[in-house]
């Protein structure tokens, strides 16, 4: 018997699908924020017990577990959480904040678009750059990193941003094609 498994996270409750061979099970769990995955393998157990396996035997029989969250999506309608800073790749600080070029109301010229997420002095220029198939075409600039660096410490004092650990994040263009690039400009 195999099983696959749908896995949403929310801000309140951590919802799951399964579905097998002969087998559909809805169930929901109390979603933890202090620590998502908490609610994730609560939920599993659940599953297990209800089709009268043990969690490792259940696991052994998953072929898919897909999984999606809601918990940013609502942080970033609602706007609440950590004002954060962005590391980006020079001449790309602005991206998100151009968005994809959808609007709301299409035909309305003055619709004014949302306030962006990262205030612009808080998204960080940084010089480097990677091609699609993980090529260094110019080296990291370490001075914009240690400048960043700078710039966030005066954030943190002025209290703009959250002390260290989840105020900042990185948006450079084709890092997942070069790890180790991504794991140098943590904020």
């Amino acid at each position: 018997m195999s099983y696959r498994v749908g896995i949403d996270v929310g801000g309140t409750f951590t919802d799951f699908l399964l579905v097998g061979e002969g087998a559909r099970l809805v169930h929901k769990t109390s979603s933890t924020p202090d620590d998502p995955a908490r609610a994730v393998a609560t939920g599993l157990a659940d599953l297990a017990a209800q089709l009268d396996l043990t969690l490792e035997g259940f696991a052994a029989a998953l072929e898919l577990i897909v999984h999606g969250t809601t918990v940013t999506t609502n942080a970033v309608l609602t706007r609440e959480g950590a004002r954060t800073g962005l590391l980006a790749t020079e001449g790309f600080r602005d991206t998100l904040a151009l968005r994809d070029g959808t609007r709301e109301e299409p035909y309305d010229n003055r619709l004014a678009p949302p306030r962006p997420l990262v205030p612009r002095y808080l998204r960080l220029p940084v010089g480097g750059r990677i091609d699609y198939k993980g090529e260094e075409l110019a080296p990291l600039a370490t001075a914009d990193l240690r400048a960043a660096r700078e710039r966030a410490r005066w954030a943190r004092r002025r209290g703009d941003v959250r002390r260290r650990g989840r105020g900042g994040g990185r948006d450079l263009v084709h890092a997942l094609a070069h790890r180790a690039r991504s794991r140098a400009a943590r904020p």
